[in-house]
């Protein structure tokens, strides 16, 4: 019992969560991340040093990427809430285990995103990469378009904007591509897709103002049985 106690007290003290809180962790930008965006937003980091950055953008809120698997919906149902199927890791084999997303604004619309990824290994890499991106540490990645259509984005921060509370949590469902977003603040059966196209059937599900989301376990029984169709339930993942 003592030693449960030590170990627990251990725990606690290191930052190591004994359960996933997705909404804990959406509401609690890393400090080391925040560093990183003032270093960058100041024209000192590395990715937005000849961009004037400071001059030019405005960073906005960063938001949280977190992934949904495929092995999750084939376990889902519809008493699963949200935040037991999503994890801020990459699935599988990839060494990717946290991103946060900073929209850039300029004259008031979002035109780039900075993502703050940290990776536990990256052995797959060539020495310029694994000199610049440290093991376990956070690190500023690809400016650039971002990983959400700028103007979808800027609807779900007009309706539920952190500065009264939200925290909007990015998820996309690996491996198909497909972009949500979750709003821990609302509930924990709320999923609504973020790439509005009328060729696509999830599609229907969405309000294009994200004034209501879409219930979660709607969307999440029609992408269980549009990958069970396809036979990619069945499929091993590598």
């Amino acid at each position: 019992m003592k030693m449960t106690k030590i170990l627990l007290l251990a725990i606690i003290l290191t930052g190591i969560p004994l359960a996933q809180n997705i909404s804990e962790l959406a509401r609690n930008v890393p400090r080391e991340v925040q560093e990183i965006i003032d270093k960058e937003m100041s024209g000192n980091g590395y990715f937005l040093r000849s961009h004037n950055a400071a001059a030019v953008f405005k960073a906005g809120d960063p938001f949280l990427k977190c992934w949904l698997s495929i092995d999750s919906i084939r376990k889902y149902n519809e008493n699963t809430p949200i935040s037991k199927l999503i994890t801020p890791y990459y699935p599988n084999s990839s060494h990717l285990i946290g991103e946060w997303v900073v929209p850039l604004f300029k004259n008031n619309t979002i035109t780039h995103y900075l993502s703050i990824s940290k990776y536990d290994s990256l052995p797959d890499q060539d020495d310029t990469v694994k000199k610049y991106y440290k093991d376990g540490l956070w690190h500023s990645g690809p400016f650039g378009g971002g990983p959400v259509k700028d103007a979808v984005w800027e609807k779900v921060i007009k309706k539920w904007p952190p500065l009264k509370g939200y925290h909007p949590v990015l998820i996309e469902l690996y491996p198909a591509g497909r972009r949500f977003v979750y709003i821990p603040e609302q509930n924990d059966n709320n999923l609504t897709y973020l790439l509005l196209n009328q060729n696509d059937s999830l599609s229907m599900f969405t309000d294009s103002s994200f004034s209501t989301l879409s219930d979660s376990r709607i969307v999440l029984k029609f992408i269980k049985d549009h990958l069970n169709k396809r036979g990619l339930l069945n499929k091993k993942l590598q």
